[in-house]
């Protein structure tokens, strides 16, 4: 008799914490569109991979939507599309550079984590704009998001990108760490 209640007590306990986490997981589903603040940083280089200049300009703002759907069990699938500011060195400038990439997550109540991977484009110019290589590549990374209410969440992401250029540096590597707030719609 007692294994019998234990049994129905542990069953309803899973399925009661299984309906709260859906629940929780469709706080996260929509639209969203947001700013963030990132730190970018990398290196250029050439087939030798090793890196000839260091890129780095400290902050730079980010523009991001997506679109975000819950599924059973907490897991979240979404889409993103997000605009990044300038990146400087002293010899070349990273410009127009632009994400669009798939994440894939889990959430914990109020909070999700997520792993994303993508496509990313920008243009590499010198220090004087007298020469732009058009540069594209892999982005991947991983990030949390907090629901601080029903529309606003903030979170950090972690992203790095594996870029190609046609020109003299053909490799580049950047790397962004993002405070990011954004609405729910």
């Amino acid at each position: 008799m007692n294994s019998q209640k234990a049994y129905f007590l542990t069953a309803t306990s899973a399925t009661a914490l299984v309906a709260a986490t859906a629940a929780n997981a469709q706080s996260f589903e929509g639209f969203y569109a947001g700013l963030g603040l990132s730190d970018f940083n990398g290196f250029l280089g050439d087939d030798s991979d090793s890196p000839d200049y260091d890129i780095s300009q400290g902050t730079a703002a980010t523009v991001f939507a997506g679109h975000n759907w819950a599924f059973d069990g907490g897991v979240i699938a979404g889409v993103e599309f997000a605009a990044n500011g300038g990146i400087a060195s002293p010899d070349y400038d990273f410009d127009n550079l632009w994400d669009i990439k798939a994440r894939l997550g889990y959430s914990f109540g109020r909070l999700m984590v997520y792993g994303s991977a993508g496509y990313s484009q920008g243009t590499l110019s010198d220090a004087d704009h007298d020469v732009d290589y058009s540069s594209s590549g892999t982005n991947y990374g991983v990030g949390i998001e907090y629901q601080v209410s029903d529309n606003l969440n903030v979170g950090l992401d972690l992203t790095k990108r594996d870029l190609h250029s046609e020109g003299y540096y053909e490799n580049a590597e950047i790397n962004s760490v993002s405070l990011r707030a954004l609405l729910r719609f």
